[in-house]
């Protein structure tokens, strides 16, 4: 069998190794984070986006939109400020690991 390597498999296997350094961290399992992730927020941030951009654009419920804007940024930035401190905590303990 051909195995194919590209940068697109190391990105994968980084991104499998934070969400397990996040369960590690948070207790939950890989697969509730990556629902969690993936499942709820991701789609969730993009239609609220999506909602707050048609409403712009239709000139309506601007403080309403401006809120769901708001929201959607909220959980964005919540998501990747855990990834963030996970993913310095997991090589902080491997970088523990190798001294």
């Amino acid at each position: 069998m051909i195995e194919v390597f590209n940068n697109f498999d190391e990105l994968c296997n980084f991104c499998i190794a934070i969400m397990y350094a996040m369960s590690d961290i948070t207790g939950l399992t890989y697969g509730t984070i990556n629902v969690l992730l993936f499942i709820i927020l991701g789609p969730l941030s993009t239609i609220l986006y999506a909602i707050s951009a048609l409403l712009r654009m239709l000139n309506k419920g601007k403080n309403f939109s401006k809120f769901l804007f708001f929201v959607a940024t909220l959980i964005v930035l919540g998501v990747c400020g855990i990834i963030a401190f996970t993913t310095l905590c997991a090589i902080s303990a491997n970088l523990g690991e190798m001294l």
